[in-house]
């Protein structure tokens, strides 16, 4: 269970990043505390993954002109490969830090809200039977995003996940044989650790 309790602590910022900080605060309804909580957060999310993963942002219009100009062939075995190459380094990176990283926690915290790949509809965490993504970029991202989960999954699990796709979701459903037990701890008493 998160510890929720606070204390305070004193950062010296400059003067312009003060004037910044509140103006984002404002436009972003929040405290500047909150703010300034939430990006830190988000930080240490993936602090793991700094030493091994640089990122390079593009707005929306961008990224869904470049899919739109993929081949669909060769956008679901370039995310199958990337997915068996990254899943697992990023596991152990995680694993590094003393940080286990579990499958539902890689979906919602690593690619939704660090990587923005999607956004996660409804309740995340507990006893999960699907989760549901949302994005924007159409139908070629999300059968980007089906090839890359399931085979990030194949990484850890011989179990199937039921993925169902449109344009703008990607529903991903765990075995019924899971029953009420959370996936992401299921999950982990089927990983094989790679040395």
């Amino acid at each position: 269970m998160e510890d929720l309790r606070t204390r305070t602590k004193t950062f010296r910022f400059a003067v312009t990043t003060l004037t910044q900080l509140k103006d984002a605060a404002e436009r972003a309804n929040m405290t500047e505390n909150e703010l300034v909580n939430q990006a830190v957060a988000r930080r240490l999310l993936v602090d793991p993954l700094f030493p091994t993963f640089r990122k390079i942002c593009l707005d929306s219009d961008t990224m869904s002109r470049l899919i739109s100009a993929a081949n669909v062939d060769v956008l679901e075995t370039t995310a199958s490969e990337l997915a068996q190459r990254d899943f697992p380094v990023v596991r152990r990176l995680y694993k590094t830090r003393h940080r286990p990283l579990e499958f539902i926690d890689f979906l919602t915290d690593v690619l939704a809200k660090a990587a923005q790949w999607f956004t996660v509809e409804g309740q995340e965490g507990g006893a999960q039977k699907q989760l549901v993504l949302h994005h924007r970029y159409g139908l070629k991202w999300s059968l980007y995003l089906k090839s890359y989960i399931t085979s990030a999954f194949s990484t850890i699990s011989r179990d199937r996940l039921r993925i169902e796709i449109d344009d703008q979701f990607v529903v991903v459903g765990f075995e019924s044989s899971w029953g009420e037990v959370n996936p992401s701890a299921q999950c982990l008493e089927i990983i094989n650790e790679v040395a």
